[in-house]
């Protein structure tokens, strides 16, 4: 029961971040062209074009708050507990890639330009699941998880867990 709230809370985290990165990227694209979007991504107002630098900002801060919470946040957690958060995490991050993909492919052919980014959901998950700071992010958890099995496979303990470490994932 504990890892499944485990693997919740680390999928949880990852469609926040990344449907959060989807919409601050639909930001920066439309603050580049003085477009400013609503929540549904529709056009609400025309400004003096910018880079959106409080966006890309925000990206970094939470890309280094994903990371934080991947490595020194549960680091006191069970290397079972670390584990399956990483896993909820990254296959979270993973589902949300390859549907941002999909709909990148299906939308392709028939894209128009003068459309706008899509709706909703829709343009979040596109636009973070294609955003390369998604990407590091998502490198860095797998990296994280081949460690911790090759750590239980060596027999190492990491933290301060007690359990048997032939049993530990981390």
């Amino acid at each position: 029961m504990k890892n499944t709230v485990w693997f919740l809370c680390g999928f949880l985290i990852s469609l926040i971040y990344v449907l959060l990165t989807g919409f601050l990227s639909i930001q920066i694209v439309g603050l580049a062209g003085g477009a400013v979007f609503d929540l549904g991504n529709q056009l609400v107002a025309v400004t003096e074009p910018n880079a959106g630098l409080l966006q890309v900002l925000t990206i970094a801060v939470a890309s280094g708050a994903v990371l934080w919470v991947l490595t020194v946040a549960i680091r006191r957690q069970r290397s079972a507990a670390r584990f399956v958060f990483r896993v909820g995490f990254g296959l979270g991050t993973v589902a949300q890639v390859v549907a941002s993909v999909t709909l990148l492919v299906q939308g392709f052919t028939v894209m128009n330009l003068n459309r706008g980014p899509a709706p909703w959901l829709e343009g979040w998950i596109t636009e973070g699941g294609s955003n390369s700071a998604v990407h590091v992010v998502l490198i860095v958890t797998f990296y994280l998880l081949v460690k911790s099995v090759l750590a239980a496979r060596r027999g190492d303990v990491e933290g301060n867990d007690t359990a048997n470490p032939a049993g530990s994932v981390d």
